[in-house]
C-alpha cells in the first residue's frame, strides 16, 4: 500500500521561498506528514520551512476540491519571524487561473503570482482554472 510518505519529487523547483528584510533566505522544506480529518473529512498536509539558524516556519495546508475547476486551500502558518515574508509561487500548472485570497496577500512579480504571508495565522486561497 502506498502512502503520501512514499511520494518522491525530483528537480530543483522551489514553490516556497522566504525573504528576511527583503533578502532571499535559503530554506529547507521538512515534510512532517499529514493527518486525516474525521477519517473522510479531508486531509491536512504538514511541513516546515527550516531557516539557516534552525528556526522553523510551520505550514499546515488543507486542500479541498470545489465544484467545477476550483480548489480551496486553507493554510495555518506559525513561527514567521518579524521581518520575514513566506511566499508560495502559484504558477506552474501551465493553465490560466484566477486566485482570490483572504488572510494573505497576492503579489505578481516577473510574470509569476505569489501568495505572501508576513505574519503567523490563517489564510484561504481559492483558485479557479479556465478550461
Amino acid at each position: 500500500t502506498a502512502t503520501l510518505a512514499d511520494v518522491t519529487l525530483f528537480g530543483d523547483y522551489r514553490a516556497w521561498s522566504v525573504q528576511d528584510g527583503g533578502n532571499p533566505v535559503t530554506v529547507k522544506v521538512d515534510w512532517r506528514g499529514y493527518r486525516l480529518i474525521d477519517h473522510t473529512g479531508g486531509i491536512v498536509i504538514r511541513y516546515d520551512m527550516v531557516l539557516p539558524d534552525g528556526a522553523r516556519i510551520g505550514v499546515e495546508e488543507q486542500p479541498e476540491a470545489m465544484t467545477g475547476v476550483k480548489l480551496q486551500r486553507k493554510f495555518t502558518i506559525t513561527g514567521i519571524p518579524v521581518s520575514s515574508r513566506l511566499s508560495l509561487e502559484l504558477n506552474g500548472t501551465g493553465y490560466q487561473a484566477q486566485h482570490t485570497a483572504s488572510g494573505a496577500t497576492l503579489r505578481t512579480e516577473g510574470g509569476a503570482t505569489f501568495l505572501d504571508f508576513t505574519a503567523s495565522g490563517e489564510a484561504t486561497l481559492e483558485t479557479t482554472w479556465t478550461p
